[in-house]
């Protein structure tokens, strides 16, 4: 995505959101992530908010804290828990079986 100067930060941040990380958390649910994965993730979306803000890695604690962000991998976690959640109420023997036998 290329900066364009006749947006401001905000808006930049609402477009990475809106159209970069849909693609980064695609299925991210169901997928059994690895420590390198989540960190390859991580990185990806860090440097995404670095080069909109200007900053370093160093810094993105306080972006995270002013934009009321989460990173990728709290990211990941919920929508993993909410997804083992909706498999878990899922009125199918089948969906239900296979939750069971995967011992989450």
């Amino acid at each position: 995505m290329k900066k364009s100067h006749n947006f401001t930060e905000p808006v930049l941040l609402r477009s990475v959101n809106t159209y970069c990380k849909p693609y980064l958390l695609y299925g991210a649910e169901v997928v059994n992530w690895t420590a390198s994965e989540l960190s390859r993730m991580n990185y990806a979306y860090n440097s995404a908010l670095c080069r909109l803000y200007k900053v370093s890695f160093n810094s993105l604690d306080v972006i995270y804290a002013y934009s009321n962000l989460c990173g990728i991998k709290a990211e990941i976690e919920l929508r993993t828990r909410s997804f083992l959640n909706r498999c878990e109420n899922i009125d199918s023997a089948i969906v239900r079986h296979m939750f069971l036998v995967s011992g989450v």
